[in-house]
């Protein structure tokens, strides 16, 4: 294990390029042999979801990777020296930043914005602080300039159920938190069972006369809702005691990328259900063991 983090900057940038590979040859791909530019600038999401067979995933989850890959160029870029890599790890950053734009996901893109703050924050050093926010003011104009953006975040202006307002994304949620709310109250302590959780959320559905949650089958899109109604407040406090644990020991050994990691995870967990598919589960495993293990093997003279 030593080994490993003793080469961790590598691994990084290892995940960093399949990232970036995995969003840009399908996009290469379905440009040249299928359809035009402006109709993969449009229809890109939906391509990745479907048209890609067996690797076909989610824009959401696409997202996450593209997250979670900047903010570990961000851990690279502090170790190099040469300035061709910098400015390679830069571009590799700015081609996600482009794909998170065009997935127009606005909980993996606020989750990034928080998070990558604080790790400049954490490195206390003025000289980075410019370009950063040179950085995020470029971003915040690239998402007003780009209409599927744009419009993606002017959701929020209005959040309403949906019989009172239309079946966005924003409001979709906003009603399934309602229903899921009621279903927490009539069983807050042990919940209803991994088993069951889903078949009772969508009888809800039909209760209601909700028309899109009924055809839609949607889970709760907030994991610790979803913790709630599986397991009640004993889940839910066990899975929250679980990373404070691991909070406390990553600060305690100034885990720092571990901490951003957890950070950012918590963030998307509010809009998403994370854990209960295999796109998520699987590298939210991975990062969480992987990152939080290399406590075990921090001198403890490094500890702050």
């Amino acid at each position: 294990m030593k080994y490993l983090y003793s080469r961790l900057e590598k691994f990084l940038g290892v995940y960093l390029v399949t990232v970036v590979l995995f969003n840009v040859i399908p996009f290469l791909w379905f440009y040249i042999t299928h359809y035009s530019f402006s109709d993969m600038l449009i229809h890109f999401p939906t391509v990745m979801r479907v048209d890609v067979g067996k690797y076909g995933i989610h824009p959401i989850y696409l997202s996450m990777h593209c997250s979670v890959a900047i903010l570990f160029s961000m851990f690279i870029l502090r170790s190099l020296k040469s300035k061709w890599k910098i400015v390679g790890v830069l571009l590799l950053d700015a081609i996600l930043i482009l794909f998170l734009l065009l997935y127009a996901k606005k909980g993996p893109i606020l989750a990034l914005m928080i998070v990558s703050t604080l790790f400049i924050l954490f490195q206390r050093k003025r000289a980075i602080v410019r370009p950063y926010i040179f950085a995020i003011l470029g971003l915040v104009v690239l998402m007003i300039a780009i209409p599927r953006t744009r419009n993606k975040f002017l959701e929020l202006q209005k959040i309403e159920v949906i019989g009172e307002g239309g079946p966005t994304s924003t409001n979709i949620r906003y009603t399934i938190y309602g229903v899921a709310k009621e279903l927490i109250y009539e069983s807050p302590i042990l919940g209803y069972g991994i088993g069951d959780y889903r078949d009772v959320l969508n009888k809800k559905y039909e209760t209601t006369g909700n028309s899109v949650l009924k055809e839609g089958r949607y889970n709760t899109h907030n994991q610790f809702l979803s913790l709630l109604t599986i397991g009640g407040v004993i889940l839910l406090l066990a899975f929250l005691g679980t990373l404070a644990i691991n909070l406390v020991f990553a600060t305690r050994f100034n885990n720092e990328l571990f901490i951003l990691v957890l950070l950012f995870y918590g963030i998307v967990m509010l809009t998403t259900n994370i854990l209960e598919r295999e796109a998520g589960v699987i590298y939210f495993a991975l990062f969480f063991n992987f990152l939080s293990a290399r406590t075990l093997f921090v001198n403890p003279s490094d500890a702050s």
